[in-house]
């Protein structure tokens, strides 16, 4: 078995080496013609897109190998579909917010300030019923309600992520854009190679948090009216799948340990979360910034 699984993965390294490797010489000029901020903010959505797209292609596959646990594959699978809609949504709107918050433009700070401390003072799962109810009424078929879901949660999550980026623009010294500016850099130079470096190196650790956060409340959207009338393997998240299960089950003294299967992957996403966050920390760390000298 493992022979065969070393001879396919070298196969399918080879393939995508010959498939990508021309496309990324042809990509990559191109991508460094864009400006410095639409590369930051495409960087992720490509990134999310991409996931998503790999996630479609080989979920019929895994789940014929995998047989009767195909089901809580595609729990696990659509949940961290959710939470990258989410997730990703929330770091789009977050970064306007806070760059907004963070300037001295009051036409532009206040009304930010309106949103951020709105949608910080709501419950999420009153946003996300909220969204499930209103926009239906709007002439929206019910069936988009998962949508609704993730933008109800995609929302919310950018009030919080919105601060966390106004933290890190607050946070670099004002002499330091001033620097910039006296050696001729414009605007977007100054952000490319001052701002957003010390930034991102900022608001790591805590939007690590609230991503985590984001992937635990995905398991609101299971009240989602649209989850009954659809397919599963289009809209089930995993407590749904937990929640399927434990109907389906007649020994109550199973119960217990089907939510703690389900807990069990969700503690395995996060961890998959906060390591990543730690190699984004390791990847963006100055040397012998932060290091103290006894």
């Amino acid at each position: 078995m493992r022979g065969i699984l070393a001879r396919w993965t070298s196969r399918i390294t080879a393939w995508a080496g010959r498939v990508l490797t021309p496309l990324t010489h042809r990509l990559r000029p191109r991508w460094e013609s864009l400006p410095p901020l639409a590369r930051f903010l495409l960087s992720p959505v490509i990134g999310i897109a991409a996931a998503i797209a790999i996630l479609v292609l080989l979920g019929p596959y895994l789940c014929a190998a995998m047989g009767a646990g195909c089901f809580w594959a595609v729990g696990a699978t659509n949940t961290f579909i959710l939470f990258l809609g989410s997730a990703g949504l929330g770091l789009f709107i977050g970064f306007f917010v806070g760059w907004g918050r963070a300037s001295r433009i009051p036409t532009v700070s206040l009304p930010l300030l309106v949103y951020v401390e709105g949608l910080r003072g709501i419950p999420r799962l009153a946003i996300v019923l909220m969204a499930v109810v209103i926009f239906p009424r709007l002439g929206v078929g019910i069936n988009w309600a998962v949508l609704w879901g993730i933008l109800a949660l995609g929302v919310s999550s950018g009030a919080y992520q919105g601060e966390v980026f106004r933290s890190g623009f607050q946070s670099i010294p004002r002499p330091q854009i001033e620097a910039a500016t006296s050696l001729g850099m414009t605007y977007w130079q100054t952000m490319q190679h001052v701002t957003l470096p010390q930034v991102v190196r900022t608001i790591l650790p805590p939007l690590g948090n609230e991503w985590i956060i984001v992937l635990k409340d995905t398991s609101l959207l299971i009240v989602l009216p649209a989850f009954v009338s659809l397919r599963v393997p289009d809209v089930f998240e995993l407590t749904r799948v937990a929640e399927t299960v434990q109907r389906a089950t007649l020994d109550v003294t199973l119960w217990p340990l089907i939510f703690l299967g389900a807990a069990a992957v969700y503690l395995a996403m996060t961890i998959v979360i906060s390591k990543t966050i730690q190699f984004l920390e390791e990847r963006f760390q100055v040397p012998g910034l932060g290091v103290v000298v006894g």
